[in-house]
């Protein structure tokens, strides 16, 4: 229970930094029409990832992707949910990761760590 409470509240904290918006400022009127915008490409939805261990007891999956899932969508992020996280895995999801949740055992976050 201690450990659940402890993942809950790195949790949150993690994704309450990740969570600040900007609001965007109003824009300037003008005796002019405004140039046409050009496309741009969509800037991609911040991720979260979340490492169980494979053996982890199907109730306490549940009970910790419910709380992520929870807080990533007050958040505005996507998830998803991993039992291993692989350098190929970082390469697919590319910039758009911003928070990794991991249980013990270690699953090798170490080894993934950029320098």
């Amino acid at each position: 229970m201690r450990m659940k409470r402890s993942f809950l509240l790195i949790a949150c904290l993690l994704l309450a930094a990740c969570g600040g918006r900007a609001t965007p400022a109003p824009a300037p009127s003008t005796s002019t029409p405004a140039p046409n915008p050009t496309v741009s490409p969509t800037a991609s939805i911040p991720l979260a990832i979340l490492v169980l261990p494979a053996d982890m007891p199907q109730k306490d999956k549940d009970s910790y992707q419910k709380i992520v899932y929870d807080l990533v969508q007050a958040n505005g992020m996507r998830w998803q949910v991993l039992n291993t996280l692989t350098p190929a895995d970082l390469a697919l999801v590319g910039p758009a990761l911003k928070v990794v949740i991991a249980l013990p055992p270690d699953p090798g976050l170490a080894a993934l760590a950029r320098p």
